[in-house]
């Protein structure tokens, strides 16, 4: 489904050979069409002395400032054709939101009165200067080149060959959390919104966890307690360290719900989390074994040899259970959306106790200095998930 897919789907039709070692389809006319990426800022030196007439970006927002205006420098050509730029670009705070500030409102979505509208711009002294003409920029600077840029919006729904061809795409993105909903699925005319952020109330809200004064025993659930360690204890030096989180949750195999039947934290020393950590899930295994329910014991294991030693440590003090240390990837708000949507969809259910408030409101709060509860909850829907899946390929699903 990405470009080169795509092109190997058209180009042909049009008489081009590719070489599928440099990426590049030449054409009957001798035209060269070349695909690359930008993984690193110094990967465009690579195209120091280039001329390239066209340059289309996918999904612009993914490449820095740097690299699009230094692209930009390449975008010359003696060929006969007027060197142009073209981008695809989802909504997402930084510089391309700056760049695209013009057309866009004050409420984050397109301002559908200046779509498709042209301006200009040059770079002085690292800032862009915008016109509506080319002659009240050269006015100003004489010495530079105005460019000319617009910014046409869409939607989802202008993509129907995709809607008819995958019709649960759009379910897809309508199951994403707030901001990624926002983001990419957006207003269905003014499309994605390029202001919203992860903020108190947009990555968790309280109101989307449902509060239980009893859970029902009769399901299919799976259990884990998942830990988040803190690497300091507080100290003259560090008054304010990360606390040891932890959060107990299970997951119906059947509907796909959760429930949560306890969320904590503590500031301890090294011992203390030790006693905290064995106390803790003897305690829980013995209230789950009394309706037939086992507990699987999981912790994040920070990247170091000295984390994968401790991990060694964590699973001798729990000999009973099913325990270990899993590595995580993706950010902490990445790996934070999959147990956000679901709990804004109402599937995540918290059991009534007195932890309940101090939990919500950690949650709520996020992203914030702390986020160590946080990162036990989505850690332990992560383990929950991890475990189904296992499952259904093991059974060829």
């Amino acid at each position: 489904g990405g470009p080169w897919d795509e092109s190997v789907n058209l180009y042909p039709l049009f008489g081009a050979i590719p070489n599928t070692s440099t990426l590049q389809w030449k054409f009957p006319s001798g035209s060269k069409i070349t695909f690359a990426g930008l993984q690193y800022e110094i990967d465009v030196m690579s195209w120091k002395s280039a001329q390239i007439p066209a340059i289309l970006f996918d999904q612009l927002e993914m490449f820095t400032q740097y690299q699009f205006l230094y692209m930009a420098t390449r975008n010359r050509s003696v060929c006969g054709v007027k060197p142009y730029i073209r981008a695809t670009c989802n909504p997402e705070p930084g510089w391309l939101a700056e760049f695209l500030d013009w057309w866009i409102a004050e409420d984050g979505y397109a301002d559908l009165s200046r779509a498709g509208k042209i301006r200009y711009f040059v770079i002085s002294n690292d800032s862009y200067v915008w016109g509506d003409t080319p002659e009240e920029l050269k006015e100003q600077y004489p010495a530079l080149i105005p460019r000319s840029c617009t910014f046409i919006p869409a939607t989802i729904y202008d993509n129907k060959v995709l809607l008819e061809a995958d019709p649960g795409y759009l379910a897809n993105l309508m199951g994403q959390s707030l901001v990624e909903r926002e983001r990419l699925l957006g207003d269905a005319e003014r499309g994605g919104n390029w202001k919203i952020k992860p903020e108190a109330g947009n990555v968790f809200n309280r109101k989307w966890f449902n509060i239980l004064t009893e859970w029902d025993k009769n399901r299919a659930w799976t259990f884990v307690i998942r830990w988040d360690f803190a690497a300091t204890e507080k100290s003259v030096n560090n008054d304010d360290p990360d606390y040891t989180g932890h959060c107990v949750m299970g997951r119906d195999a059947k509907t796909g719900e959760v429930i949560i039947l306890e969320g904590g934290q503590k500031r301890l020393n090294p011992s203390g989390v030790y006693d905290h950590f064995v106390s803790t899930c003897e305690f829980w295994r013995d209230y789950l074994a009394q309706f037939g329910f086992r507990l699987k014991v999981r912790w994040e294991i920070e990247p170091g040899s000295a984390s994968t030693r401790e991990a060694r440590t964590f699973a001798q003090m729990v000999p009973w259970a099913d325990a270990r240390g899993i590595r995580s990837t993706g950010s902490k708000l990445e790996r934070a959306r999959p147990l956000a949507a679901q709990a804004e969809h109402g599937f995540v259910s918290v059991v009534k106790g007195e932890w309940n408030e101090m939990w919500l409101n950690h949650m709520h709060s996020q992203p914030a200095d702390h986020d160590d509860m946080m990162d036990a909850a989505t850690g332990g829907y992560s383990d929950l998930v991890a475990e189904v899946t296992k499952k259904a390929r093991s059974y060829g699903g």
